[in-house]
């Protein structure tokens, strides 16, 4: 999966060396206008009245993506708020042949990537690994920050948007200006009347349908055989080999595979395809296996308090003892009580599940046990009376401190992100490594640079009040 399909020829250009060099600009930069000059031929069969209005709402279409490529954690939230009007654009096609370059060879996908426009730092980076081997590729596959899971999810969200089926329930989309997938290249027949248009469709979503699969099938060899996830594999080295909850990865990949296993959209488009009929089949069924050893994993994991009461969990398990283990300096063994929060929404969600009811692994009452101990240790170590005050320091910085709250102020409760496991009290860490009792100790970089304190649990209190 290191290259564009055959078929990405019939799309615009990807950023290209050349073109840059004879532009002046960044590679990714010159993609961009080559891609604009692209759509401009394709709008040309369009009457000489509309097409500069449609070219103008490409274009700001694309000039938001742009805007959006500041910063990779857009990359996220900008797939998650499509619509299938917006996944059925050449601009997102594009998008999604980018993905599928980007994929390595073992079929996980790097981090920090905002496909919609590559830095051109992404593109040099990619091309030098490849340049040193599959090994070194295959090393920058990972689930952390979201990565490999978010992709999964949108070349399938792709696929669907694409099927002719789904096409067809959206004759709005000729009205608001998107070319519906046969008129990318300025024909106006319909699908029925184009075979070759109708073979490029089947194509291009098989090729969506691929990548997802062979992401899927890398979730599933990278677990560990009691269950857990480490943040990186076939990478090994230091902390990226660790039972990993540490920005949500464990859970992100768990939650993907069961709705994989649940056939959950947008996982039923592939039970269209009929040549990876068999091939899911028989990947839901390891895919289920995989939730239910992942769920076990995190009971096992569930650290205990001073009394030897189960609590909540650290960001980071050994991948053989399960205990809690650092990662960086700062990240020290520790009760961790944002990704303990996340695990809690998932199992909760675990227990509305039916596909593990009938599990012989874990029984309800030993999730209920683990949901509600977790709970009560929030519930008694959360931070009252005070409140965070910004002021810009000596050095003229923006900065923050803890203050107590005023008499009139109603303040939100606040915990910490990391409790001492001895302790159980507040915990902060410079890049030095030594805890401190009190945030105002370590320096300002770290300070104000890592999120030390939040009000998860109470958010995640008023969810469950809602779902019930």
């Amino acid at each position: 999966m290191t290259d564009l399909p055959a078929h990405a020829t019939d799309w615009p250009a990807r950023p290209s060396p050349q073109l840059a060099n004879r532009t002046g600009l960044p590679a990714h930069s010159a993609g961009f206008l080559a891609r604009s000059a692209d759509m401009r031929s394709r709008f040309s069969h369009f009457p000489s009245c509309s097409a500069p209005l449609l070219l103008a709402v490409w274009c700001l279409f694309t000039l938001t993506l742009t805007a959006q490529a500041q910063s990779y954690q857009n990359w996220g939230p900008f797939v998650r708020h499509l619509n299938d009007t917006q996944r059925r654009t050449p601009l997102l096609r594009q998008v999604a042949h980018t993905v599928i370059a980007y994929q390595t060879p073992i079929g996980g996908c790097p981090k920090n990537i905002f496909y919609p426009n590559p830095t051109a730092e992404d593109s040099r980076h990619l091309a030098a690994v490849r340049q040193e081997g599959t090994e070194a590729t295959n090393h920058e596959a990972t689930i952390d920050n979201g990565a490999t899971t978010t992709e999964i999810r949108f070349l399938l969200h792709m696929a669907k948007a694409n099927c002719p089926s789904v096409q067809e329930k959206h004759p709005q989309d000729k009205q608001q200006g998107y070319q519906p997938f046969n008129q990318a290249d300025g024909q106006t027949e319909s699908l029925s009347e184009s075979p070759s248009d109708n073979q490029h469709v089947a194509t291009f979503i098989d090729s969506l349908c691929t990548a997802a699969l062979h992401g899927i099938e890398y979730l599933l060899c990278m677990q560990y055989s009691n269950g857990g996830y480490p943040q990186y594999w076939p990478r090994n080295d230091h902390y990226h080999a660790h039972i990993t909850f540490n920005d949500n990865a464990m859970t992100n990949a768990l939650r993907l595979l069961m709705d994989f296993a649940a056939a959950r959209s947008p996982f039923d488009v592939l039970d269209t395809i009929d040549t990876h009929q068999i091939t899911v089949a028989l990947m839901r069924q390891r895919a289920l296996k995989a939730c239910v050893r992942g769920v076990q994993c995190i009971l096992d994991c569930q650290l205990r308090d001073s009394t030897g009461t189960p609590a909540i969990w650290c960001q980071q398990h050994h991948p053989v003892t399960l205990a809690a283990i650092g990662a960086r300096a700062y990240e020290l063994p520790s009760f961790c009580t944002s990704e303990s929060i996340d695990i809690l929404r998932f199992l909760r969600q675990c227990q509305q599940e039916p596909l593990l009811q009938d599990n012989t692994l874990f029984t309800a009452e030993e999730l209920a046990n683990a949901i509600g101990h977790a709970e009560q240790w929030l519930e008694s170590h959360a931070l009252t009376g005070i409140r965070k005050e910004f002021y810009q320091n000596e050095h003229r910085q923006r900065d923050f401190r803890m203050v107590p709250c005023l008499p009139e102020e109603h303040c939100p409760r606040l915990w910490a992100r990391f409790y001492d496991l001895r302790t159980e009290r507040p915990m902060f860490v410079d890049r030095d490594g030594i805890p401190q009792s009190r945030i105002e100790h370590i320096g300002w970089e770290r300070r104000n640079g890592y999120a030390w304190f939040n009000a998860d649990f109470d958010k995640y209190l008023s969810e469950q009040t809602r779902r019930q």
